[in-house]
């Protein structure tokens, strides 16, 4: 009967007692699962305060190429029923003080202003974030060995993912803003309202 001798730093398959690949063992995988989880919460923690602090605020106005509402997305808002899951979505307005929840019960132009602002700085974050997601496929180069399809296309996938998790987040914003113009027209006229 032979005797299976385990080496340290070359682990072992007990049933074939084959070598297992160094991307197949449980430490790797923890190491590269760690290493995505901090990657992925450095950049949805880190980008936005980025946009907010370092971005001038001029460049956050509603007027902007990128912050213009098309022609097609009112429509396209009311096929998706944004409505009716855009208060579902959780807010990080709590992190800076400005929560829809939250709002006053009187608002002025200038707290309007402040909202539509808002919501440029986090259209841009959450696009920054979703765009910035797709580095995550780098992490391709520090798995060993000739394959690397797998991992690729499960690093493909996650980006993907996040990448539709924050255009729900721009849309979202993109569906407000609009409103808010159109508010803040009616208050410049007189009228005043309660913003719901």
């Amino acid at each position: 009967m032979k005797l299976l001798v385990f080496a340290a730093n070359q682990p072992q398959d007990i049933y074939s007692q084959k070598a297992v690949p160094q991307e197949q063992t449980f430490g790797f995988v923890l190491y590269i699962t760690l290493l995505l989880a901090l990657f992925w919460l450095s950049i949805n923690i880190i980008v936005p305060w980025l946009v907010r602090f370092l971005v001038p605020k001029k460049f956050f106005n509603e007027d902007a190429l990128l912050f213009k509402e098309r022609k097609f997305e009112s429509a396209l808002y009311r096929k998706l029923k944004v409505v009716k899951w855009k208060d579902k979505l959780p807010d990080a307005g709590k992190l800076i003080h400005f929560q829809r929840d939250t709002l006053p019960q009187d608002i002025d132009q200038n707290y309007i202003n402040r909202f539509i602002t808002e919501c440029c700085i986090a259209e841009l974050g959450h696009l920054t974030v979703g765009i910035l997601g797709f580095a995550s496929l780098f992490f391709v180069l520090l798995i060993p060995g000739s394959n690397t399809a797998e991992p690729l296309m499960i690093f493909l996938i996650l980006s993907i993912m996040d990448f539709i998790i924050q255009m729900l987040f721009i849309i979202i914003q993109r569906y407000n803003r609009p409103r808010l113009i159109k508010l803040r027209r009616l208050y410049s006229h007189g009228y005043k309202t309660k913003l719901k």
